[in-house]
């Protein structure tokens, strides 16, 4: 899920939706910069078409159900001119129309398509999804939907999605958007390897899951491969945060434990976290160069990792093939579900009738085949499973759809496609341990609270540059060079503002 972490950092959350919807239906947009996708060359089913005439008959009965996506996400046409026929074939009176915005330009023209009521549903964007979530919500944009969720058709939409994960979606206390399930994936905690040709089961077993039990257990093992550092470390993106118990985001540090908001350069978990990894490489136990970001490089060899050349390795998600080994042993610690910005797919508050937008939204993410239909087309006509997952009827691979499922939230309920070093999403095998695993993860104590704070503020990017910047300058000297721009950028009122938002927010 690389590319996705990558170009979709802070986008989080799905939409469902209900019973009988609007009756009229858009006119296709003049603006190049709006393209409707309202069943292909063919209207005929978009407004309840007969097929025996051929001959295109508005039913007022059949509901016009407008999404809004970046065009980065079209929807083909002949998937949505066959998704749409299976609906009315079997006896809902919906018809999709999905209108794709510019993508450069896509919180603009989304923010005057809803000002406009021209969409029912959106998706609120990639990267800049989180910061445009407070404006939607501000400018009254999009409907909240707590009552809507607890009954009728919304419950429907509610129940279509793991329930622990609803409260990473809520902004300023109430729900407004549909969880987010692609990011969710990630949330599969950290693991520890031991080799345990040089490690005892038994010191194994002791291991408390701390950096700092790591540290004694290599400080007291025989090493002899001179030529390769014994601890090997693979973790990314401030995943290393779950092991302090802390969470890094928006340029700040939030303390599970004490509940607390603070500047990362002033936590005494994180600074000792960095201060001991410095010192592991000091003693030769660690690569100098180690990485603190997942955009920064780590020279680990696969060759080392399958001959056993490693004491412990250290990493995020699931354990690496490699080390899967009668003499490794894998001590996986607990999943935390962090909080994330909110905001993915919102209904807007002038939609007509919000309760066929949730019924058409619970038939979509809760009946598989509807979804299967609009990313991929039919099975054995425009595609076919090999092995669970789609490739073409030849046998090739099939295009990768990963923005499209994602951008009409349907990622849990299609198949997964195969395209090599891409997100496959979900095996119909794979989806019952995934749910499992949200259902038990841990929770963290923000979940659910997304701070409002400036956009245009230079401290998230501060805090990234610190981390990269231990790659070649000591931890005091980033300390000291970071600690006064951090002033420079205004953290002290960047924090007091988070500070108490949370403080409101909790109580």
């Amino acid at each position: 899920m690389k590319r996705f972490v990558s170009f979709l950092l802070v986008a989080c959350a799905l939409l469902g939706m209900t019973s009988c919807s609007r009756s009229k239906k858009s006119e296709p947009s003049s603006d190049p910069t709006i393209e409707n996708t309202a069943l292909s060359g063919s209207d005929a089913v978009a407004a309840g078409s007969s097929e025996q005439s051929g001959q295109t008959t508005v039913d007022p009965n059949v509901k016009t159900i407008t999404f809004a996506v970046p065009t980065l996400c079209h929807a083909e046409d002949l998937h949505l001119l066959e998704f749409n026929e299976e609906l009315l074939k079997d006896g809902y009176n919906y018809q999709l129309e999905v209108k794709s915005l510019q993508y450069g330009e896509y919180g603009s023209l989304l923010e005057k398509e809803l000002k406009d009521g021209n969409v029912d549903v959106a998706f609120l964007g990639l990267d800049e999804a989180g910061g445009n979530m407070f404006n939607y919500i501000d400018k009254g944009l999009i409907l909240q939907l707590d009552d809507i969720l607890s009954s009728g058709n919304g419950k429907k939409v509610y129940e279509a999605f793991p329930e622990t994960i609803w409260s990473r979606v809520k902004c300023k206390g109430h729900f407004y958007s549909l969880p987010f399930t692609p990011h969710c994936k990630r949330m599969t905690g950290i693991y520890a390897a031991f080799n345990r040709d040089y490690i005892s089961d038994e010191v194994i077993d002791n291991w408390d899951g701390s950096l700092e039990g790591i540290y004694e257990i290599i400080k007291n093992a025989e090493w002899k491969e001179e030529s390769v550092n014994p601890f090997q470390y693979f973790l990314t993106d401030y995943d290393f945060d779950l092991m302090i118990g802390c969470e890094i985001k928006d340029g700040l540090l939030y303390e599970y434990d004490t509940r607390e908001i603070k500047n990362p350069l002033e936590s005494e978990k994180l600074i000792g976290y960095l201060r001991l990894l410095e010192q592991m490489k000091s003693e030769g136990f660690l690569w100098k160069n180690v990485s603190y970001q997942c955009n920064s490089t780590y020279p680990v060899s696969e060759k080392d990792l399958e001959e056993g050349k490693f004491l412990v390795v250290l990493s995020a998600g699931e354990p690496r093939k490699t080390l899967e080994k009668e003499n490794f042993r894998i001590k996986e610690l607990d999943p935390v579900l962090k909080t994330n910005l909110n905001g993915s797919i919102a209904i807007s508050s002038k939609t007509e009738d919000v309760n066929a937008v949730m019924d058409f939204l619970g038939i979509l993410y809760n009946e598989g085949k509807y979804a299967n239909l609009l990313i991929y087309g039919k099975q054995d006509v425009d595609y076919k499973l090999v092995d669970g997952c789609v490739v073409n009827l030849d046998g090739s691979d099939y295009t990768d759809v990963f923005f499209k499922r994602v951008c009409l939230g349907t990622y849990l309920n299609t198949y997964p496609v195969m395209a090599e070093g891409e997100e496959e999403g979900l095996r119909d095998s794979e989806k019952e341990a995934y749910l499992a695993s949200i259902k038990n993860a841990v929770l963290s104590p923000f979940l659910g609270f997304a701070a409002d704070l400036p956009a245009n503020s230079k401290i998230p990017d501060d805090i990234n540059d610190f981390l990269a910047s231990l790659n070649t300058l000591s931890l005091d000297e980033a300390l000291e060079k970071y600690s006064k721009i951090l002033a420079e950028d205004g953290m002290e009122e960047y924090l007091r503002t988070a500070k108490e938002q949370w403080e409101t927010y909790s109580k």
